[in-house]
């Protein structure tokens, strides 16, 4: 059993040490996302039909080949393919066929397919490129949320060390004599809840990193845990450009803006394609075929013989003989008669609609209104985006505001805390007024805590918007 356990301890220590050794940097996070995300495999699978359809389309150019083989066998009274002759006893029938065609002219819609399926396959990749963009995005802010979570953890176990400091020197004050038992009740108290506010914070950094695990998605036990970046490089993004400078920047640049543009113009070949249903179609096409039947006879030589024929003659019958050649016969071969009853032909088509029960004029109907909705929805992507540009640029402002703001108030807060606990050594201020300064200056290093990683975040989203790389720098 000791063995068994110091196996499972070394096991155990081996992880976390694979873990503190192999930690995940915030690119491999985002590559390793890209890799294996199943949305982003399912816009791969779209581009990929996309292209099949595209393929498709530009073969409908040529013309169609296909075979036949079929094989028979009656019973009965028949027809014999072959000699079309009725007959009385079982027929195997064998027959084969090549038949070919094409589309010469049916209003431009292969033409005007192709140029179709071409733009689809752009739209598509354009689609897959956003998403992979959103999706870096999201393992930046979930792993700015561990980065946030160790910080106030690093902090919160700080603030116990300076607590449990507190308590030792006010045992000694007390042991002198220098203050009452009582004094180090409120410090005691004040331990077990900087002890409580480890336990939560602990909690959160394992909830963030379970949550990016699972965006990643990598296995349950697998060990995971994040490289820290150096202290430099957790500073935001200098943003120097306005509003507008952005807006057009990811007006021409984005992949969803561009992609909405594909799917306008996919959808103006929609009403060529419909409006290709008023004009005539014009098709070429051809066969080759043979049969063979089991019946099937040819003739193998000759045989001279006399036949007998009855004659009149002056009122007088009499009966002469007549030399014949009469032909031999046997089975043809298969082959042969394959060669022998060869049939083809070639044929020219015109189809011209005239009343189709309102479908053409329905279906130009329906590509107009597609290319309506595909405008309105490519209007609504750019409103979107100019709203979302405007809000991630106020709030970027914002949080720079709030986090020059936090920074001082840290600053103010720490200098407080520092003249109380001159008070409190020199007997001129009391634990309570020591704990709020304290507690006063935990707080305000919590929000400037939240305030520079939310200014952080809000950097990382406008360079997101400007099409810079998603990195911490």
């Amino acid at each position: 059993m000791k063995n068994i356990l110091l196996i499972l301890v070394l096991t155990v220590a081996a992880g976390y040490r694979l873990v503190a050794q192999n930690p995940w940097s915030l690119e491999r996070c985002v590559n390793h996302a890209r890799d294996n995300s199943i949305a982003i495999k399912q816009s791969r699978l779209g581009i990929e039909r996309a292209q099949v359809s595209a393929e498709q389309a530009l073969h409908n150019r040529y013309p169609r080949l296909n075979a036949s083989l079929n094989y028979g066998l009656n019973f009965g009274r028949t027809i014999d393919p072959v000699t079309n002759d009725f007959e009385t006893q079982s027929i195997t029938t064998n027959s084969l066929g090549l038949n070919t065609g094409m589309v010469l002219f049916n209003g431009g819609s292969v033409r005007n397919t192709i140029s179709q399926s071409r733009i689809n396959v752009q739209s598509a990749t354009l689609d897959a490129q956003q998403f992979s963009d959103d999706l870096a995005l999201n393992v930046v802010q979930y792993y700015l949320a561990i980065l946030f979570a160790e910080d106030r953890l690093v902090n919160a176990r700080l603030q116990l060390e300076t607590t449990t400091q507190q308590l030792d020197q006010m045992d000694r004050m007390i042991a002198v004599g220098t203050r009452p038992e009582g004094d180090r009740l409120e410090i005691v108290a004040q331990q077990a809840r900087d002890e409580q506010s480890i336990a939560t914070i602990e909690n959160t950094v394992n909830t963030n990193k379970l949550l990016l695990k699972q965006l990643l998605r990598l296995t349950i036990d697998e060990p995971f845990d994040i490289a820290r970046p150096p202290d430099d490089a957790l500073q935001p993004s200098i943003i120097s450009e306005n509003l507008v400078a952005v807006y057009n920047h990811a007006l021409n640049n984005r992949a969803d803006i561009r992609s909405g543009d594909f799917k306008v113009q996919s959808a103006e070949y929609g009403i060529k394609l419909a409006k290709a249903n008023y004009l005539p179609t014009i098709s070429i096409g051809g066969n080759l075929n043979s049969l063979f039947s089991s019946l099937g006879r040819r003739i193998t030589g000759y045989n001279d013989i006399n036949v007998p024929q009855e004659i009149i003659f002056n009122g007088q019958s009499a009966t002469i003989e007549i030399p014949t050649t009469v032909p031999l016969t046997g089975k043809n071969p298969y082959f042969s008669q394959l060669n022998e009853n060869i049939g083809y032909g070639v044929g020219l088509g015109l189809s011209i609609p005239i009343y189709n029960n309102y479908s053409a004029k329905a279906q130009v109907r329906q590509a107009e209104i597609a290319v309506e909705a595909a405008k309105l929805e490519a209007d609504q992507t750019k409103e979107t985006l100019k709203n979302n540009i405007q809000t991630a640029l106020n709030e970027l402002r914002a949080t720079a505001n709030t986090y020059e703001v936090s920074k001082r108030a840290t600053a103010a807060s720490r200098l407080a805390y520092d003249n109380t606990k001159i008070k409190f050594d020199l007997g001129s201020a009391n634990t309570f007024e020591l704990l709020s300064s304290k507690n006063r200056l935990d707080i305000a290093v919590t929000e400037e805590l939240l305030s520079r990683y939310d200014y952080i975040f809000r950097s990382k989203v406008v360079d997101y918007y400007l099409g810079r790389p998603i990195r911490l720098n």
